[in-house]
């Protein structure tokens, strides 16, 4: 079975069971394989589809993109076979984590950048109107740091910048 040998098992290593896909999964997305498998079961989805992660022998979860549908039921409607697929979507995955990450931190520093640094004020805004609280907003200013880098280069201003991150 290829889905097993793309988690680095030997075919047949793995019961053909949806049991055995869910022992496989990660704790945090059983709920939500199970929600869309009992969607599928219960005839409100035509397939079965999960975005999950899976753990592979080595004990490393993987990410892959479950689909199945049920070809067979038995006479009450309950279902006796479902057969589908799994495709490694783990460069996908990360491919996504990686321009999350570039759409709210800064390349240069890591730190967060403009975008993030005003949803975390407005819900930290909402959180201590809700609660009644108080709280500050810290800013920090370089003083003359177009000098650096009109003097001594834009590399130097880099340097410069990872280092206040580095000590912030």
């Amino acid at each position: 079975d290829r889905s097993q040998t793309m988690l680095g098992y030997e075919p047949g290593e793995i019961e053909g069971h949806v049991r055995s896909l869910i022992r496989l999964t990660h704790p945090d997305d059983i709920e939500q394989s199970r929600r869309q498998l009992a969607d599928h079961i219960e005839g409100k989805t035509k397939i079965y589809e999960c975005e999950q992660r899976v753990r592979n022998k080595s004990g490393a979860y993987t990410w892959v993109l479950s689909r199945g549908k049920i070809v067979a039921r038995d006479a009450t409607g309950a279902p006796l076979r479902i057969v589908g697929t799994q495709i490694d979507i783990a460069a996908r995955k990360q491919a996504e984590q990686q321009i999350e990450y570039l759409a709210l931190y800064d390349a240069l520093t890591g730190l967060p950048n403009r975008t993030l640094f005003w949803d975390r004020l407005d819900r930290e805004m909402v959180s201590a109107e809700r609660r009644g609280h108080f709280f500050a907003v810290l800013a920090c200013d370089l003083d003359r740091f177009k000098c650096v880098n009109d003097s001594m280069g834009h590399p130097a201003g880099d340097t410069l910048l990872r280092k206040v991150a580095e000590r912030l």
